[in-house]
């Protein structure tokens, strides 16, 4: 708690909303603090990613569902199907205007 007053001494006129967040999240802070650095690194980047992901899955909930490509089917996990369109060749080829 000393390194927290001095904390608050030094930065409270310049930055009091700091400070106030300092002070209501140190009880959660200390223990984190308490783990080696190594661990604490890997912790930071779980939550890095985790955030990332949310923000992922905020952003296609408020955009919906790709057009592009058909919902995934219900536990199927095999190829989809073929079009049932016609594939036209492509023009310009060598056969392009021959016929058999």
């Amino acid at each position: 708690m000393a390194r927290l007053a001095e904390f608050s001494e030094k930065w409270q006129a310049k930055y009091p909303a700091a400070v106030r967040a300092w002070e209501r999240s140190w009880s959660e802070v200390v223990p984190f603090l308490a783990f080696p650095s190594p661990i604490r690194k890997i912790i930071s980047t779980t939550n890095a990613i985790e955030s990332l992901n949310a923000r992922y899955r905020r952003s296609v909930n408020a955009c919906g569902p790709s057009r592009t490509r058909p919902p995934p089917s219900s536990g199927s996990t095999s190829p989809p199907s073929p079009s049932p369109r016609p594939v036209k060749a492509a023009s310009g080829g060598p056969a392009a205007g021959k016929r058999p």
